[in-house]
This record gives C-alpha cells, sequence and structure tokens, in this order.
C-alpha cells in the first residue's frame, strides 16, 4: 500500500493560505472597529425632550430620528481612527453630528468620542430658533478625555 504526502501537504498549504488572508484582513484596515450610539436631543432652556429631531452621522450620511422622549434608537457605528501624527496614540475614534429640528437652530458636533465595542450615550441640547440669528449651524467640539490630553502635555514637554 502506497500512501501519498500530497493530501498532507495540500492541507498544509490551505491552512497557510487561510492564516496569511486573514492576517491580511486585520493589518489592512478590512475588519473595522465598531460601536454603539444613542443620542437624546433637548431643548437647550426648557430641557424637554425634542421629537423627530435629525441625527446624522457626516461620515457616513446614516440619519436617525428622535422619538418622542428624545431618543434615537441604539445604533451602531464605524470607529473611524484619528491617524494624526501625535506622539501619544489614541484607542479611540472620532465622528461628526449634524443635529437639527423644526423650530430649533441646528446643531454640528465635531470630534465625538466613540470606542471600539462600548455604548456611548450623548445628549445634545437645541436652541429654539427665535429668528434673532443669521440661521447658522452651532457648532461645538468634544475634546479627548482629560487623562490622554494630560499625557500627550507630559509627552511634549
Amino acid at each position: 500500500m502506497k500512501i501519498s504526502a500530497f493530501p498532507f501537504i495540500k492541507s498544509c498549504l490551505i491552512t497557510l493560505i487561510m492564516i496569511g488572508m486573514i492576517m491580511m484582513l486585520f493589518t489592512s484596515g478590512c475588519i473595522e472597529k465598531r460601536s454603539s450610539l444613542q443620542v437624546r436631543v433637548l431643548d437647550a432652556f426648557s430641557a424637554s425632550p425634542i421629537s423627530n429631531a435629525h441625527v446624522i452621522i457626516a461620515e457616513t450620511g446614516d440619519e436617525f430620528i428622535t422619538h418622542e422622549k428624545g431618543f434615537t434608537e441604539e445604533f451602531s457605528v464605524r470607529v473611524y481612527d484619528y491617524e494624526g501624527h501625535l506622539p501619544l496614540s489614541q484607542n479611540w475614534g472620532e465622528l461628526t453630528l449634524i443635529v437639527y429640528a423644526d423650530g430649533y437652530l441646528d446643531l454640528v458636533l465635531f470630534h465625538l468620542t466613540v470606542y471600539p465595542n462600548k455604548l456611548r450615550n450623548v445628549t445634545l441640547y437645541l436652541f429654539p430658533d427665535d429668528g434673532s440669528t443669521d440661521h447658522a449651524p452651532i457648532s461645538i467640539i468634544e475634546s479627548p478625555n482629560d487623562e490622554w490630553v494630560k499625557k500627550l502635555v507630559d509627552e511634549c514637554k
């Protein structure tokens, strides 16, 4: 009885090819990191929930609508890595939210921090549009957490 080594070599080659493909997916960014997000929108003066407010993820164009208690559904978002040239690594991603509702000034939130595999609850306040402004959107920026900022300053001093 003659035993051939070909099936063994074939299975080893297939295994090596599969491992190589998986490694390429992880290192090429094809395996994306995800986070969960839920947004609540309130009136800035009364803190009353705003229903039918639109929440748009600028990076994807995905849009969500708040219900009667001012909440969007909980939804999954891609964690977009910030690939800057800072000397300290970051373990989070950032998103831009555009929020608008009838009778209110538009709001844009830049650099919303999201962490992979974690739920982020965000409450945003819209100001009534009383016609006294030029209807320009309100823009706000979320800064990184204080601990990371301190480490960055220490690293750069």
